[in-house]
């Protein structure tokens, strides 16, 4: 179908340019997930050549933020890190920060900085995302939960438990809504909770969310 769509398409029309694009990013995604970062290198690239002014600023923005993912899945975690700061920057200015993907450009930037250990970089982003995700689409929210997690992940990597365990008090609260009923989400985030009570010294309670925990997942289908 993307083949088809490009063969359809006339560069020279901005339009197209745009669907274009995202056809290149369309197949990227495929030949991502059989594991052929060099092939989705070469869409993403074919995809980018397009981008020549502002008319497709928003669809070049999305192919390089998937580049960096690809980059960083390849182990190539340097050029990652350049492709990811620049697809976050070009999100920012093109989408602002209340867009899925601007928040999304700038959790795979952290996942790249926690490759790199560039633990201060990844939290800072961290913090920036659950602020936006709060200050735009408020708790409960299923991206407010998953960035709930990924600072509490950073912060947990970096020693800082007790604001960890917060947070995924925070979005274990939130879960419920966030995701459908038999979802695996809120079962992992409560094994965490359950991890972080025994890091911190609260055996009880992990004990005794470990035995609801237990029952939970002996009953779901996730």
């Amino acid at each position: 179908t993307w083949n088809r769509l490009l063969e359809m398409a006339d560069a020279g029309v901005a339009t197209d340019r745009y669907e274009m694009i995202y056809a290149h990013v369309g197949k990227a995604g495929l030949r991502m997930a059989e594991n052929r970062t060099d092939a989705a290198l070469a869409e993403l690239d074919r995809a980018l050549a397009l981008h020549v002014d502002a008319r497709t600023a928003r669809a070049a923005q999305s192919a390089r933020s998937l580049k960096a993912l690809v980059l960083s899945r390849g182990g190539r975690l340097d050029e990652a890190a350049e492709v990811g700061a620049a697809a976050l920057e070009e999100s920012l200015r093109v989408n602002g920060r209340r867009h899925v993907n601007t928040l999304v450009a700038r959790d795979r930037l952290i996942q790249v900085r926690l490759g790199r250990g560039e633990m201060a970089e990844a939290e800072t982003l961290a913090r920036d995302n659950l602020a936006d995700t709060l200050d735009w689409l408020g708790e409960g929210e299923r991206r407010t939960v998953m960035a709930q997690v990924a600072l509490s992940n950073v912060l947990a990597d970096r020693g800082q438990v007790d604001e960890s365990l917060a947070l995924l008090e925070a979005a274990s609260a939130g879960a419920p809504r966030a995701f459908p009923p038999d979802s695996a989400e809120p079962l992992v985030i409560d094994s965490n909770r359950a991890a972080r009570y025994l890091e911190l010294d609260r055996p009880r309670e992990a004990v005794e969310l470990a035995t609801a925990l237990a029952a939970r997942i002996e009953a779901s289908t996730a």
